[in-house]
């Protein structure tokens, strides 16, 4: 297996989402980094 597979396999979608600062709430939600959000509609 090559490195990118062993990441992929053993990260989550929100260790990678906080990692680049997103502020994932309880539900999995965060403010979409796309667009102006101004509530959450992203999730993990």
């Amino acid at each position: 297996m090559n490195p990118f597979e062993t990441v992929k396999q053993n990260t989550s979608a929100r260790q990678v989402a906080e990692f680049y600062g997103a502020n994932v709430n309880k539900n999995g939600m965060c403010k979409c980094p796309f667009h102006n959000d101004k509530t959450p509609s992203m999730m993990e």
